[in-house]
């Protein structure tokens, strides 16, 4: 992400998402951390369509339950 316009895409596409009850943005460090109750890989769909950008998992995803995680806080290197 490399200006306001890029950051507040992602933002707006990642609140949007089911689940998600906050989303902060390190513009420096290309990086995007998601806490909520969400699908991880309805996330990294999301943002791939919505925005045109390749996510990847930073932190890895720890007690993992029928592909949904309750209030999880995940790191994201877009």
């Amino acid at each position: 992400m490399h200006c306001d316009a890029c950051e507040r895409l992602v933002r707006r596409s990642v609140k949007k998402i089911e689940g998600v009850e906050a989303v902060e943005v390190d513009r420096e460090e290309n990086k995007v951390t998601v806490t909520g109750d969400f699908k991880t890989e309805k996330l990294l769909k999301k943002i791939k369509k919505k925005t045109g950008k390749r996510a990847e998992i930073l932190v890895p995803e720890e007690n993992e339950e029928e592909g949904k995680e309750k209030n999880q806080s995940l790191l994201l290197k877009i």
